[in-house]
């Protein structure tokens, strides 16, 4: 194998494996449902053990003991894009203009919504509701009168220039929750809706602050294109399909809120459709649905449109136990706490006071979570030992008399950063560190051991540093270069130095003759 070639497939090699794993909540036991009569499925429900997927111009139904598929709707002028289940056994796909109705797969009967496009189908206890694409607006009829092809209709949305609470603009998937509200995926504006049973105005966005925005982004509370959305059985947690990626927001929702958890990426500021066929990586998502598996977990289905498949994965749903602060009075509405604050494993830690003062140290272990809000700050008089995740908004966090975190909302960084390792000892990284904003793991961190401002001389000698998260995948790469480097220079060497000798064999041979 000639060099050049060798170190290429080594590059390709080693950088595949750094960033083989592409996502940050759990996503267990992946498995691939995909078939070659799938063309660009749109949506899909779960049905009698088996996957019913809207596609193209005929509903596919993929059985789970992989027996062969089959077509329950074939209706080859009419194209598909949204599929729902009507009480137990009545499939309803949405196509262009109408919807059909197929009844434990006897031959479809239509609906005609005068629509350009269905593409979202959904139920509450008293109305059927489906998305309108094109006219942006979202029909409302009883759901007895839907059997029998309902004269009087209503709508929610209606097109404007500048979004607001009662307006949409290329709504998709719709879902409703335990409480009855709907909630609408509203892509073009980039975000999604809850509007209140019988209601037209909405109460609730995500992806925005206001109702007013339309912008996209790619942040743990924005989104690039959101398509898609399932609930968990309890509706505590929200699953959103957007572009290349799942969100997952936990109750109770506001608006504006942050994901706590992305699966597709190892960070909320990355996505882009990936051209690798794993389970972990994914093109286009349209659809999600969720099986809660009561045991505190659950299967979640991304439907990957331009991979044509469907995958399955095991997340973990159960929130974190919330630990007990036992707290002093304090001024101004304070938490003081005397002594130490430890969080065991899947322990979350979240306070209502504007501070939180601890008189001892800060521990956290790898699965522990601290949530810090906007205006909340909190101080330890000890070391504070990460191992768990914080979830911030722009804030400060500080030990002793040393800021730990500030938040530059101007440059998307974190200043002053002071971390403490096993030791106790802690850093002052004054000229900033980049962090990913939002959830951010800080497990198995060890650092530089400085002494804090304002305890002495303040010198600092570096003994030993582990950057993980997106700050480990640069120093990955980093290694695999020298690596790299090495390996050419040493295989340089050896090809040198079989050059030199064969030119010596033959200059012999020429005296010889």
């Amino acid at each position: 194998m000639k060099t050049p070639t060798f170190i290429c497939l080594l590059c390709c090699f080693l950088f595949w494996g750094i960033n083989a794993a592409d996502f940050n909540f759990d996503w267990n036991a992946p498995r691939i449902y995909n078939h070659s009569l799938l063309n660009s499925p749109e949506d899909f429900i779960l049905y009698n053990s088996s996957l019913v997927i809207a596609n193209s111009n005929n509903v596919v139904q993929l059985h789970f003991d992989s027996t062969e598929p089959t077509v329950y709707v074939n209706n080859t002028q009419t194209l598909l894009f949204s599929i729902s289940l009507f009480g137990a056994d009545a499939i309803v796909a949405g196509g262009n203009t109408s919807i059909f109705i197929s009844d434990s797969g006897a031959s479809a009967y239509e609906i005609n919504l005068n629509a350009s496009i269905i593409s979202g189908i959904t139920f509450n206890s008293v109305n059927a509701y489906a998305s309108n694409l094109d006219n942006n607006t979202i029909f409302v009829c009883n759901f007895v009168e839907l059997l029998n092809k309902p004269q009087k209709i209503n709508t929610i949305g209606g097109s404007s220039n500048i979004p607001t609470s009662s307006s949409l603009s290329g709504p998709r998937k719709l879902r409703t929750d335990c409480s009855g509200n709907l909630w609408v995926v509203d892509s073009n504006n980039k975000r999604i809706l809850r509007f209140p049973d019988n209601s037209s105005t909405a109460d609730l966005v995500l992806g925005h602050y206001l109702f007013n925005s339309s912008d996209s982004g790619t942040s743990s509370r924005s989104f690039r294109f959101p398509t898609g959305l399932a609930f968990s059985d309890d509706c505590s947690v929200l699953f959103v399909a957007d572009s290349s990626r799942v969100l997952r927001f936990r109750a109770p929702f506001s608006s504006g809120q942050s994901a706590e958890g992305v699966l597709g990426f190892t960070d909320f500021n990355t996505n882009s459709p990936s051209t690798r066929y794993d389970p972990t990586s994914f093109n286009t998502i349209y659809s999600l649905n969720f099986v809660d598996r009561k045991n505190g977990t659950g299967t979640l289905y991304v439907l990957d449109k331009q991979n044509n498949r469907v995958i399955e994965g095991i997340t973990t749903i159960s929130a974190p136990k919330e630990y007990n602060l036992p707290c002093a009075s304090g001024t101004n509405g304070s938490c003081i706490v005397l002594g130490d604050v430890q969080l065991a494993d899947n322990q979350t830690l979240v306070f209502n006071s504007s501070s939180l003062v601890v008189q001892g140290d800060v521990k956290l272990s790898n699965s522990s979570v601290v949530h810090v809000s906007s205006g909340q700050s909190v101080a330890s008089t000890g070391a504070v030992h990460f191992g768990g995740v914080l979830i911030l908004t722009p804030n400060n966090i500080s030990v002793g008399n040393v800021t730990l975190f500030t938040y530059e909302s101007s440059t998307g960084r974190f200043s002053n950063v002071v971390l403490s390792s096993t030791g106790g000892e802690t850093e002052d990284c004054s000229s900033g560190v980049e962090v990913n904003y939002g959830t951010k793991s800080l497990s198995a961190l060890l650092t530089k051991s400085c002494k804090p401002s304002g305890s002495g001389d303040g010198s600092c000698t570096t003994r030993r540093k582990i950057i993980i998260g997106a700050v480990f995948g640069v120093v990955g790469v980093v290694i695999v270069l020298l690596a790299v480097i090495i390996i050419s220079l040493i295989l340089f060497a050896l090809w040198k130095k079989r050059l030199h000798k064969t030119s010596s064999l033959e200059t012999l041979a020429s005296n010889d003759h």
